[in-house]
């Protein structure tokens, strides 16, 4: 239909027979309209290969259709879930339009400053989903402010959406499972608690494993907590290391810093000859696809990351659609998956 003209918006409203304006609310998903002379005009859309002047959309809406994603760092598996459900909803939803930019904080309370207020300040996304992080309140001021609005996963604050798992709940089935097993030396990895950017996980995780370890009557011990930064594989194995250092007789390990690392225990106590369960069990958190893979596979705390990933993206885009909208708090169950480590 298009011979290499460039298209406007008054062109195709004259060949799908509506007028500019319906047009126009079409492209931005305003109004009511029917689904008839919708397909009829998406269908329009498509034969004249005719794609919407993004800057002058912005101009005139004041929406960039940029929904920002933070994190501390992208390489986790966990964040790439997040992601993925992100995208499995924007295409469910029709609203691939919709551009995911993403930052990372490094781990670093100055630069989750910036990063945030940098988009507060520029307006550079119509909403920000972050993941396990809090923006300052001045952040949030700015937020508010700019018509911005902010979706927390694990993690709240005044004024934000929030989606968030019960994760003492998660660590005290893990350890009442290993309790119950006869297994009394139960050693906890964790996130750290004392960096400068530190979200409620580690300390809810904890939580739950003082709990369930009361209840089982067995003592805390603040020697079989060990801490790690990036939550990998390597720091897996330092971790075990580190535990077996101070305590040779431990028989569990849960990994509260995930599955990745709760794989790199594994792969260590391989090393050293370390059966599993036998000698050592282990339970991860997460439930990563890979987590039912590695041999023995891995007993985990399931959490739906995937679904996650979908219900803020969800959340993004119909806040910014219906500004009457009040912010939501959605509490997730999470469920242990029982496998072969424990």
């Amino acid at each position: 239909m298009n011979n290499g003209e460039k298209m406007n918006i008054r062109d195709i409203a004259r060949l799908a027979g509506v007028t500019h304006t319906t047009v126009s609310k079409i492209l931005n998903n305003k109004g009511s309209i029917s689904e008839k002379t919708k397909k009829r005009v998406l269908s329009v859309i498509k034969r004249a290969n005719y794609y919407p002047n993004e800057a002058a959309r912005i101009t005139s809406t004041g929406r960039s259709g940029e929904i920002a994603f933070v994190s501390s760092r992208y390489a986790s598996p966990f964040i790439s879930l997040v992601l993925e459900g992100a995208e499995d909803c924007s295409y469910a939803m029709g609203k691939y339009e919709n551009k995911i930019s993403t930052y990372s904080t490094r781990g670093t309370k100055e630069l989750k400053r910036d990063v945030f207020m940098r988009i507060a300040a520029g307006r550079l996304a119509d909403a920000v989903i972050a993941l396990a992080l809090r923006p300052e309140k001045n952040a949030m001021k700015l937020f508010g402010k700019n018509d911005i609005n902010v979706i927390l996963i694990e993690e709240k604050a005044a004024g934000a959406y929030a989606i968030n798992v019960n994760n003492s709940a998660g660590a005290y089935d893990a350890v009442i499972h290993l309790a119950k097993r006869g297994r009394k030396k139960i050693a906890l990895i964790r996130g750290v608690t004392g960096s400068e950017e530190v979200g409620r996980v580690p300390f809810d995780r904890e939580r739950g494993y003082r709990k369930a370890l009361a209840e089982a009557g067995i003592e805390f011990n603040p020697d079989l907590v060990e801490p790690v930064i990036a939550y990998s594989f390597e720091e897996g194995k330092k971790a075990l290391d580190n535990l077996l250092k101070r305590d040779r007789k431990v028989d569990a390990v849960f990994c509260a810093a995930g599955d990745i690392c709760a794989m790199g225990v594994m792969k260590r106590a391989w090393q050293l000859g370390i059966k599993i369960p036998s000698d050592l069990a282990v339970i991860g958190f997460d439930d990563i696809p890979a987590a039912s893979l590695v041999s023995p596979s891995l007993t985990t705390v399931r959490q739906p990351v995937f679904e996650m990933g979908s219900m803020a993206f969800r959340m993004a885009v119909d806040a910014a659609e219906n500004r009457a909208l009040q912010p939501q708090n959605v509490i997730i169950d999470p469920k242990l998956v029982a496998r072969e480590s424990a």
